[in-house]
């Protein structure tokens, strides 16, 4: 599940360095976790199985924001639908029936064609950082993958960072 929340990311706060993170309307729609870093013992347990998986993001009154992600299981895809909610601070928090909270923050966007996110998730007392890059399009662009790469390398080393290639469940929400 926090591969979930990790692809959650993508529109979980405001930023105060762009007037355009501020509008998450423009965050509504379709967009493709094409890169991801994660500390988590479960992420690099699976890390060569993981595929990029589609998240849609659509907005409710409140400032609640409604993120749907379908991603393979075993027995076939599944649907999950998470709400967060806006903190005073201006980022964005779940908290699953599992127990688990996510809060996230982005890194760096052009609110246009990429996002880059992180999420801190806290589950069973444990605690683990994630980073992910989120496009438009399935493939991400060299430039893209070098903002990426130069965001996680000061927090991930290389074996935590994989950059999926096959597209997962994908729907047309």
């Amino acid at each position: 599940m926090w591969l979930v929340g990790l692809g959650l990311a993508l529109l979980c706060t405001v930023s105060a360095e762009s007037e355009c993170s501020r509008d998450h309307s423009k965050a509504q729609g379709k967009w493709y976790v094409t890169g991801m870093a994660s500390d988590c013992d479960h992420f690099l347990k699976h890390k060569e199985t993981i595929k990029i998986l589609v998240a849609h993001v659509s907005m409710k009154a409140n400032n609640k924001l409604v993120i749907t992600t379908n991603f393979p299981k075993e027995d076939g895809c599944k649907k999950m639908e998470m709400v967060f909610d806006k903190l005073d601070d201006g980022t964005y928090v779940h908290t699953a029936d599992w127990g688990s909270a996510k809060k996230m923050d982005i890194v760096s966007t052009d609110c246009k064609t990429y996002a880059i996110a992180r999420a801190q998730v806290e589950h069973k007392g444990k605690t683990s950082n994630n980073l992910a890059v989120y496009s438009r399009k399935p493939e991400m662009s060299s430039e893209i993958k070098k903002k990426f790469l130069e965001a996680a390398s000061s927090e991930f080393t290389s074996d935590q960072i994989i950059f999926p290639h096959e597209v997962a469940c994908e729907t047309e929400e």
